[in-house]
């Protein structure tokens, strides 16, 4: 968050009112601003806004770089001045100077946060007699290490912010840990609507197994994944660097089987049932798969897919992002395994194709080693 700069209307229209209509000019902004401004001891205070400091993270030990800034205002949203506010650490490691501050014309009132010796989320709390308290929740240490838990189906609120954790090209990223219990059709959706969002699925070594190709608009990015059992992280990322602001992050679980153009990943340690759609998925080098799954293949580490129809003679192609077959692997039979064994060169995305159900619903199982 960057805070606004302070307002020179009042003084810019003062200066003009001298040179054009002499004092009588300069004493009528006086009083009007003295009516209409933020101050006056008949105003009650009804609520407290965070202006800015909120979501920030530093090291143990230092001093965050953005004040925490509140501003009081009555039921009509009119500033209030004067008010006493007190500053408290409620929860984590931290302190705050100074503890009490008082508005100013504005209604503003900030403090500044030295954070601890022990790592962990900070609460900071800024009170005033009769009215609800506000909250910033702050960091302390490093943000690119913070992963608190998310749950499928329960919405999360967050803020991409300068102080958050960067990635290699720059952009904020926050991080959140996702335990599933059983192998499971995951679908995870960030909704940004002041930048464009985009997502980021990594396993429990920090490697990345999905990235959200289908946005569904400049603000909405989803990532969907067969997931085995086990703990995943979540990446809530911008796509372009500066992308600050508000999000919400929803994970849902979908039915295991999905349809044949669906943007699905899959990685190591999948074994699940599946159906084959009845209309074909077109591919750009003319090939017309069955079924379609993408997956993230790293330098040097084989991954394994193996395909049993019940029903037909399945097969497996493995091909690059340009389209460009890799390897490929073919049933004996009906019944019979279908396998095919890759080790990519370079870090890359990577598309499987299963075919040999020539446009009927059959079932088959879906192995990723």
């Amino acid at each position: 968050m960057t805070d606004a700069a302070p307002n020179g209307g009042l003084l810019r229209g003062a200066a003009t009112a001298v040179a054009r209509g002499g004092a009588a000019a300069l004493a009528a902004i006086v009083l009007a601003s003295c009516g209409d401004g933020t101050s006056g001891p008949s105003r009650t205070p009804a609520s407290i806004l965070v202006v800015s400091g909120n979501d920030q993270a530093g090291p143990a030990g230092t001093i965050l770089s953005i004040p925490l800034r509140i501003r009081v205002l009555t039921t009509d949203s009119l500033a209030v001045q004067g008010v006493s506010v007190g500053w408290s650490v409620t929860t984590g490691s931290a302190s705050v100077a100074p503890a009490t501050s008082t508005t100013n014309a504005n209604g503003e009132a900030s403090t500044t946060v030295h954070l601890g010796t022990i790592e962990g989320p900070v609460t900071v709390e800024a009170a005033i007699a009769g009215v609800p308290a506000a909250q910033f929740a702050l960091l302390n240490g490093d943000p690119c290490s913070n992963t608190p838990p998310m749950t499928t189906g329960v919405t999360v609120n967050g803020t991409l912010s300068a102080s958050d954790c960067v990635i290699f090209d720059g952009t904020a990223i926050d991080f959140y840990t996702l335990t599933q219990a059983a192998a499971t059709n995951v679908q995870v959706s960030m909704t940004a609507p002041t930048y464009v969002p985009y997502l980021f699925l990594y396993d429990s070594t920090g490697q990345v197994v999905g990235v959200s190709l289908d946005q569904i608009d400049d603000s909405t990015a989803n990532v969907r994944a067969l997931l085995p059992p086990g703990l995943w992280v979540v990446g809530a990322n911008a796509f372009d660097v500066g992308g600050f602001g508000h999000y919400r992050l929803l994970a849902g679980v979908h039915a295991t089987d999905v349809s044949a153009c669906e943007s699905t990943w899959v990685t190591r340690g999948i074994d699940v049932q599946q159906v084959s759609a009845t209309t074909p998925c077109p591919f750009p080098n003319g090939l017309s798969t069955d079924e379609l799954f993408l997956f993230v293949g790293w330098t040097g580490q084989a991954i394994t897919v193996e395909v049993t129809g019940a029903s037909f003679q399945a097969g497996i192609e493995i091909a690059d992002g340009f389209f460009a077959t890799r390897a490929s692997g073919q049933a004996s039979g009906t019944g019979q395994v279908a396998s095919v064994t890759y080790t990519p060169a370079t870090t890359d995305i990577f598309y499987l194709h299963i075919t040999g159900t020539a446009g009927a619903a059959l079932p088959y199982r879906l192995v990723v080693r």
